[in-house]
């Protein structure tokens, strides 16, 4: 009797080829999808990144304007407006809040650069050219009659310019003033304002804010 053996054929050269060209195949699909997931998250992080920086740039430039404001409001109720060597009781104020706004005008100007009508708010931690260049002026509130003196003040801020620094590009035309609408010559917190266009004499130092306005272009 013959016997007859049944062995297993071993795969061909060709076979072993094919699957390792697809192993192959498969290994780059894989290398460029991960190549091509890391530039996304990396191309979102610097997104993200510099849309965090902007927005601290225009945050930084609208504290330096309202600095302006609250130095002007704590100067007045410090040393009072129309005091020396201006008018000490205001009694002369006769033209349009004149001697207010001088005081409240000087006030400002101690914020001011040297000889200059403006103050630039520099970060030297980043660069000699992050910058910011803010005026401040004071002049009688424009509903007032310009022969009565009844208090009403308007403070303006402007953010006049930056420095040449990338993320502070064109800020100023996206970052709008402020007017800030008050009243002087109070008794105490609390008191309302006198009408526009009453006498009021005193140079207390006491304000009240009656609008407070960012002029949006």
């Amino acid at each position: 009797m013959r016997r007859f053996s049944i062995s297993a054929k071993s795969p061909t050269p060709m076979a072993g080829e094919q699957r390792g060209t697809t192993v192959i195949a498969l290994m780059v699909v894989m290398f460029l999808s991960m190549l091509l997931a890391t530039g996304l998250i990396s191309h979102q992080a610097v997104a993200e990144s510099r849309a965090v920086d902007q927005s601290l740039a225009k945050a930084r430039g609208y504290w330096a304007m309202v600095g302006h404001l609250n130095y002007l409001l704590s100067r007045t109720r410090q040393e009072g407006f129309c005091g020396p060597p201006l008018d000490s009781d205001c009694s002369s104020d006769d033209n349009g809040g004149s001697a207010r706004v001088e005081s409240a005008t000087n006030y400002l100007g101690e914020l001011n650069d040297a000889a200059s009508t403006f103050r630039s708010w520099r970060y030297s931690g980043m660069g000699s050219q992050y910058n910011y260049t803010v005026s401040a002026t004071v002049s009688n509130y424009s509903e007032s009659n310009l022969t009565s003196n009844d208090g009403h003040l308007l403070a303006s801020i402007d953010l006049q310019g930056t420095g040449n620094h990338p993320l502070l590009q064109n800020l100023e035309q996206r970052l709008a003033d402020i007017q800030l609408h008050f009243c002087a010559g109070l008794t105490s917190f609390g008191d309302e304002c006198g009408a526009i266009n009453d006498e009021v004499t005193s140079n207390s130092g006491v304000v009240r804010l009656l609008s407070w306005q960012r002029l949006f272009l």
